[in-house]
């Protein structure tokens, strides 16, 4: 018997009424389209009915002729065959039709191959889908809902998962609420980053379920009933549902809560230099906002020196700002995209106006230039659209003027400088500006825009 079941192995089948060579999954003959596990072969010995594709007897092992017979209806269950391990579905008694193996009986599946659409008799029929996946997600559900405290039980395994995301979601939730505060990036931006935060959130921690546990754990385990697999799973299932929940509720209510708390309101920021303090960070309030920006000349009784770049950039809630005389120092783009200020004070010991320090200042329409400073960088008013005037005296120590410094500055008709200014060929582009110079009356220019 053994050398006849070796001569059935074979990896291509031929179909039995038109001998069309195929592919032993095959339900129907490509070419003749006869159903092939309606077919079989009646032994002329011994009168067993074998599979069509068989060329012995299983029972007497007579050669058998090929006189097809329609396979009178039966039931077909779940089978796999022991050696080759193919699974689809036949009757009781038919043996492996691609290696003559003995079958034995498997999980209850649909296989796409075979295309049986007979459910075995443990399962709702109602359960039944063309799809393998979906069937077994359905009944995998089954299953749980059998075991009516479900909804309050859980797995320490899910829960831990649920904890580290809601962790790695809370500290991302902060640093969003940082960088808002401290970088002033737009509300918008910051608004549609923690939805999708959310949502992403949302849809990963919807993932660790016990179905997704049970699902992993038949696919590892394909040999095992899914009864079996989740009854054992759903008996480890004894941790309250509700405690977790807590826990991860308090932990959202930490992360999101305390960053709000912390920057309700306005924060100076100051860093330590060898001749004082500098201004390094100045935070929006969430909750609170201030129009009138007042820097102290003092610091831990230091005095304050400077303003880094940017520590005002993007605040459009300022309106005016007051800076005290000891600071020497304003770092470029310090006041850059503050659509409201309409008025600030330069300190007497201010040595230069960096670029885009006042860029895009809409709302400005006077500045006074010290006479400590020497330069006015490039784009250092571009855009101050309302400027109208700018106020400097005899005494100015102002020597070059940057390109693009007054440019598109659509109010500003004049302006007076000392003699011997070098200033750049664009500095006032765009800008409607007549150049006067102190006591120099043959040195006046009109800068086309």
């Amino acid at each position: 018997m053994n050398e006849n079941n070796n001569q059935n192995r074979i990896e291509k089948i031929k179909c039995p009424k038109c001998s069309y060579e195929m592919s032993v999954g095959n339900k129907r003959c490509p070419k003749c389209g006869t159903n092939i596990y309606n077919l079989a072969k009646k032994c002329n010995n011994c009168g067993s009915i074998e599979n069509s594709f068989s060329r012995f007897c299983s029972k007497c092992g007579a050669l058998l002729e090929d006189n097809y017979i329609e396979k009178t209806p039966a039931i077909l269950v779940d089978k796999y065959c022991n050696n080759c391990k193919l699974r689809y579905r036949v009757e009781e008694g038919i043996k492996c039709i691609k290696c003559g193996g003995e079958l034995i009986d498997a999980e209850p599946i649909i296989n796409a191959k075979e295309g049986n659409s007979i459910i075995a008799n443990e399962f709702d029929k109602a359960l039944f889908s063309p799809n393998e996946n979906n069937y077994i997600n359905k009944v995998i559900i089954n299953e749980i809902k059998k075991d009516t405290s479900y909804k309050m039980k859980t797995l320490p395994s899910i829960e831990r998962r649920k904890l580290i995301m809601t962790i790695i979601y809370g500290v991302l939730f902060s640093l969003i609420i940082m960088l808002y505060v401290a970088y002033h990036i737009g509300l918008t931006s910051i608004i549609l980053l923690l939805i999708v935060l959310t949502f992403i959130y949302i849809i990963i921690t919807r993932k660790y379920n016990l179905k997704s546990v049970i699902l992993k754990e038949v696919k590892l385990r394909p040999d095992e009933k899914i009864t079996n697999i989740s009854a054992s799973i759903l008996s480890s299932a004894t941790i309250t549902k509700a405690q977790y929940i807590l826990l991860r509720t308090v932990l959202l209510y930490i992360f999101i809560v305390f960053p709000i708390i912390v920057f309700r309101k306005p924060l100076y920021i100051y860093e330590k230099q060898d001749s004082g303090y500098v201004l390094r960070y100045y935070t929006i309030g969430v909750l609170e906002q201030e129009e009138n920006v007042i820097i102290p000349e003092k610091y831990n009784n230091l005095n304050v020196v400077g303003i880094r770049g940017d520590v005002f950039k993007n605040i459009s809630s300022i309106k005016k700002v007051t800076l005290p005389n000891t600071i020497k120092e304003i770092r470029g783009g310090a006041f850059q995209n503050c659509y409201n200020l309409e008025r600030i004070n330069l300190p007497s010991e201010l040595e230069q106006i960096h670029g885009d320090t006042f860029f895009n200042c809409t709302s400005l329409t006077s500045i006074s230039i010290p006479d400590s400073v020497t330069r006015i960088g490039g784009h250092a008013f571009y855009g101050c659209s309302n400027l109208s005037t700018v106020s400097l005296t005899k005494n100015s120590k102002l020597n070059e003027i940057g390109s693009s410094a007054f440019r598109r500055c659509y109010n500003l008709h004049s302006i007076t400088l000392p003699s011997g200014v070098n200033i750049n060929e664009r500095a006032f582009k765009e800008s409607p500006t007549y150049i006067n110079y102190f006591n120099d009356e043959s040195h006046e220019s009109y800068i086309n825009y």
